[in-house]
């Protein structure tokens, strides 16, 4: 069907739009019959979606896209007490560089991608507290997001930075993937060494930010949710750490710069969503 009708900003009443980052996929109110229709009264009512408008065994729905389609009433079902907040871009995202402690700034997209997890934050969360790494590209995203939900408690855990891959900071990511790949099958090597930054293995950073991370999950409840602004690794290796997955640091994404991974409650253990800047493509492994 055509876009005609769909902006930067997405429609006028659901601000439903196709280039996510909500993702309709994961959202509750699609129909069970045929997941690629919304049933919310709110999508149902946009007048921008009226074209699309079907009505599925008695019940009025909206056709929509089930790989880049969102609207501002997303609904995954999930009660997180834990959130993690990549760091928005920086030119090192941006040239596909190793960025490790190498202490990147963020860029313009950076701070519109940070700004835009904070609204999210602000119309999906409760948050109360806010960590973040000492790197000034995490500092500064925690502070607009800060700003922005109105949280004055924000404090600095050096366990939130990112695994220290030495002199690979810096350094492109294809050229030096063969060390990389090294570095994951022997976790107990360490990184080559920098002069400046040091460096060191992937088991040594996984025993920090786990511990970290497993602190962080014992204090936070649905009611007073924390928010820990940190690097692609520390989310690589939180969502390996609960969904008992392989993980490859720098090497796979799963969120966007910008991005958020959801923790939550399920049952006696804990489960983990990308719920804003989800990555589609890449595999922990790739």
């Amino acid at each position: 069907m055509s876009n005609s009708n769909l902006g930067h900003t997405g429609t006028t009443i659901s601000g439903y739009e196709e280039r996510g980052p909500y993702h309709c996929e994961d959202c509750i109110h699609k129909t069970a019959m045929d997941e690629k229709y919304c049933i919310h009264p709110i999508v149902v009512a946009d007048p921008d979606l009226s074209e699309r408008l079907v009505t599925i065994r008695g019940t009025k729905a909206v056709e929509i896209d089930m790989d880049h389609g969102c609207c501002e009433y997303v609904n995954q079902g999930t009660d997180p007490s834990l959130f993690e907040l990549r760091h928005g871009e920086t030119k090192a995202n941006k040239g596909k560089l190793f960025r490790g402690l190498k202490d990147y700034p963020l860029d313009d997209a950076g701070r519109e991608a940070a700004r835009a997890a904070g609204q999210w934050l602000k119309k999906n969360a409760n948050i109360k507290r806010i960590v973040h790494s000492p790197l000034d590209r995490a500092k500064e995203t925690a502070r607009i997001v800060a700003d922005i939900l109105g949280v004055t408690d924000i404090a600095e855990d050096e366990r939130l930075l990112p695994w220290n891959v030495g002199a690979l900071a810096g350094k492109p990511r294809d050229e030096n993937k063969h060390i990389l790949t090294y570095l994951i099958d022997n976790p107990s090597v360490k990184a080559p060494h920098d002069s400046e930054l040091g460096s060191e293995s992937l088991n040594d950073f996984r025993g920090t930010i786990r511990e970290a991370v497993k602190e962080y999950l014992a204090e936070a409840t649905p009611e007073n949710q924390i928010l820990l602004a940190t690097h692609s690794s520390d989310i690589i290796e939180t969502e390996a750490m609960i969904s008992g997955r392989e993980a490859r640091p720098e090497d796979a994404e799963v969120v966007e710069p910008g991005g958020l991974l959801a923790v939550s409650r399920d049952g006696d253990d804990y489960k983990t969503d990308a719920v804003f800047g989800k990555v589609k493509e890449g595999t922990f492994g790739s």
